[in-house]
This record gives C-alpha cells, sequence and structure tokens, in this order.
C-alpha cells in the first residue's frame, strides 16, 4: 500500500490493553481493495492518548506481522509511528467520505 490511490482502502478491527505498559493495540484485517492484503492479519503495536493528541507505534513490515513494539520511536525496520492530533475545526458527515465507503461486515 504506497497511498497514491484515494481509492485504496483497508479496514482493520482493533483491541485495546490499556492495564499493559506500554498500552497496547492489536489491529486484525478485515477487508481490503488492496491486491496481496491478509484478511486476519495482525499487526502488533503500543499507544499513548495525551490531551488530544494519539501516538501510535505498529511493528508492520507489509508483508508479516513483527513483534510489538516497546517504545514509541520507530528504531527497528518494520515499526511505524504515527501522531494524530484532533482537529479543533467541526466536520461534517460528508467531508469524511463515510457515505462512500462500503459497509462493515461483522
Amino acid at each position: 500500500f504506497d497511498g497514491t490511490d484515494p481509492d485504496d482502502e483497508i479496514v482493520e478491527r482493533f483491541t485495546l490493553n490499556p492495564a499493559k505498559t506500554p498500552k497496547q493495540i492489536d489491529f486484525t484485517g478485515v477487508s481490503s481493495t488492496i491486491t496481496g492484503y491478509k484478511k486476519g492479519g495482525k499487526e502488533l503495536g503500543i499507544y499513548k492518548l495525551e490531551g488530544d493528541t494519539l501516538t501510535l507505534t505498529i511493528g508492520w513490515t507489509g508483508k508479516s506481522a513483527v513483534p510489538r513494539p516497546t517504545v514509541f520511536k520507530p528504531k527497528d525496520e518494520g515499526v511505524r509511528s504515527f501522531k494524530f492530533v484532533r482537529s479543533k475545526k467541526s466536520i461534517s458527515e460528508d467531508s469524511t467520505g463515510v457515505s462512500q465507503r462500503p459497509p462493515l461486515v461483522p
């Protein structure tokens, strides 16, 4: 997944374990429009939520999961880090593209 096609989509479910230090998050693949994506594949990660900022660090090589990261900086090959900051602007449902997404299958 190189992010060049705006119609590409990956659907994953996640589970949290806030009792661990650092807090853990696991993603499990549900479906994708991308060739070669493996349904049921797992990505193991850690997360922290500080005010309006969510930081995720996830182990993933693109083909298979790697061991769960233990720190929030990518130091190993296949480890990705993301920082999300809550927007102060309100958004409409239409601007999220929700109406264009396929329904989630339980």
